[in-house]
């Protein structure tokens, strides 16, 4: 080797020593060490130190984000869905190895999103299911929430997790003043629901109720899936669907239900009577909020992969601004939609 190279070798291995003493790659220093430390270590004078430092960044050093898995899926995702309306992705850190698990953290995630958001006299609208539930079991945990205007977007489903018991549960943990409205609109008779609906719209309280849940400021929805064994029992256990009628409704166009309502794989309505069983907000509500993002805000939370077409299908339909899921459910929406 010429007695250039060997000057030209020994130079970058200074710079690249110089680098790894200052930016901690030295094990025991974990970048410790000021500019003035290591010009002293080296028996050189802090000036060449930072020509060195700078030399190095443009030339040998290589960034690296090690980023939880959720957290790294969270931008692509987003970038892909914009063009359906989804102005933000969320991706539960952690929804462990069960359904429960998995639910659980998109729950929290979900009431983490609202927090952040929540101010007082803000209308808020909550759809019914079990993911919800779980984030207002969550935001019960917390601080007290601001005062607010709270009002169901649907009325029925099974009690436990119907959006007026929701309603009722998260104006327990709000300020005082927070106003609670509720649907209390039993089933509709099947074959029956355009007459019972007009039925009911008739009464005042019916009414506003019902034309207010349209313009809350935030809504927080779920989504069901039709197909699967896990359609099957949503179908039944939220809609009351006789276990006939959902295997029909599985081998049927639609893909997935919201705020009791189904929609087809490109998110258009699909009615049915199983979809007219209840009162509920329509979904051109949901479709005209997201289209008012920032200003109002539709998150949509869901877990699981069994989900993912369900989940795509709202996507599609522009049904909401805001999507917070599970890890696992965000990686099969990557396959639905693929760069």
């Amino acid at each position: 080797m010429s007695k250039p190279a060997i000057r030209e070798l020994d130079r970058l291995r200074r710079i690249v020593r110089c680098a790894q003493l200052y930016y901690g790659l030295v094990p025991g220093l974990d970048g410790e060490l000021r500019q003035s430390d290591v010009a002293r270590r080296m028996g050189v004078p802090r000036s060449q130190v930072v020509l060195w430092l700078q030399e190095a960044r443009e030339r040998f050093l290589e960034i690296r984000l090690r980023a939880p898995r959720a957290v790294e899926l969270e931008l692509p995702l987003e970038e892909r869905l914009r063009p359906f309306g989804i102005r933000e992705v969320r991706i539960a850190v952690d929804g462990g190895l069960t359904e429960e698990g998995a639910i659980d953290a998109a729950g929290a995630e979900a009431a983490r999103c609202l927090r952040e958001i929540l101010v007082p006299g803000m209308r808020l609208g909550l759809a019914g299911g079990r993911t919800v539930r779980s984030a207002v079991r969550e935001l019960l945990r917390g601080p007290v929430l601001p005062c607010l205007e709270l009002f169901p977007l649907a009325a029925g489903g099974s009690l436990p997790v119907s959006a007026n018991a929701l309603v009722a549960m998260l104006a327990g943990a709000a300020a005082e003043g927070t106003a609670a409205a509720g649907l209390w609109v039993p089933p509709l008779k099947s074959g029956q629901g355009r007459r019972d609906l007009k039925e009911f719209l008739s009464r005042p309280e019916v009414r506003e109720v019902f034309r207010a849940a349209q313009d809350v400021d935030a809504a927080l929805i779920g989504v069901g899936a039709v197909e699967g064994e896990a359609g099957t029992r949503a179908m039944m256990e939220y809609l009351g669907a006789p276990v006939e009628a959902a295997r029909r409704m599985e081998a049927g166009p639609a893909r997935g239900f919201v705020l009791q309502q189904f929609i087809d794989g490109q998110g258009a309505d699909h009615p049915c009577a199983l979809g007219e069983r209840n009162l509920a907000v329509p979904l051109d509500a949901m479709r005209r909020m997201t289209e008012a993002h920032p200003r109002r805000r539709v998150i949509l939370v869901a877990s699981s992969p069994s989900k993912a077409r369900a989940a795509a299908a709202a996507v599609r339909g522009r049904l909401a601004s805001v999507l917070v899921i599970d890890t696992s459910l965000a990686e099969a929406l990557l396959e639905e939609f693929p760069a």
